[in-house]
């Protein structure tokens, strides 16, 4: 359709012209003009990513290693990359449930400061205090999150996913003998009690909650 007035092309099945509101000329589409905007597909982003992120880390390590520094800070940086990606494509841009992007947070969060432990090899402070920390605050977000949830059974997983997680450092750290264990048992005990709370809370359902999400998630 065209408005002769105005001089513009209208699309659609539009009789009349939005801006002078006067009959337009030609014939009027049977159907709307749908116009489809070119999305970045989730395949194109990761592809991209992955090999620009390739080009950085190898660039790194190779700098790294030619300056002959003591310190590899070039783990650091493949930790960095790790974690932007998962925010991106897992968290901003993705359509999953919002417990999966808080465990999938605290998860690239932990594997980043882990990473990072490189920067300063003598201090062991990643596993034995930030690792634990970070774990039992998404454990803790998950839960508060799952009493005020209508459908808590994603939330009561991924807490159960947290809580498992959180035993790592502390087996780690049990294997090396190292002699600060307080904040991974204080993470996994935290996470612990914040699942029966809701195992108590939901009389018993707890168990049939889970169980299904596990259906779910799998799709069995």
């Amino acid at each position: 359709m065209y408005c002769k007035h105005c001089e513009v092309e209208i699309e659609g099945a539009a009789r009349l012209c939005p801006l002078c509101h006067r009959p337009l000329d030609g014939e009027a589409a049977l159907f709307p003009v749908v116009i489809k905007s070119k999305k970045l597909s989730k395949v194109t982003f990761t592809a991209t990513y992955l090999i620009a992120a390739l080009i950085i880390a190898v660039v790194c390590l190779i700098v790294n290693l030619v300056l002959g520094h003591k310190i590899l800070w070039s783990v650091a940086v493949v930790g960095l990359l790790i974690y932007l990606y998962i925010l991106f494509a897992w968290t901003l841009f993705s359509q999953r449930h919002t417990a999966t992007k808080i465990f999938v947070q605290t998860l690239g969060l932990a594997v980043m400061v882990a990473l990072m432990q490189q920067l300063s090899p003598e201090v062991k402070w990643s596993l034995n205090y930030v690792v634990p920390f970070i774990m039992m605050l998404g454990g803790i977000l998950l839960a508060i999150i799952a009493f005020a949830a209508k459908k808590a059974g994603s939330y009561i997983f991924n807490l159960l996913l947290v809580m498992i997680t959180g035993l790592i450092p502390l087996v780690y750290n049990l294997i090396v003998k190292e002699a600060t264990l307080w904040p991974s048992i204080v993470c996994v005990s935290v996470c612990g009690a914040l699942f029966l709370v809701h195992i108590i809370i939901s009389a018993g359902n707890a168990k049939n909650i889970i169980i299904e999400e596990i259906k779910r998630k799998f799709h069995l």
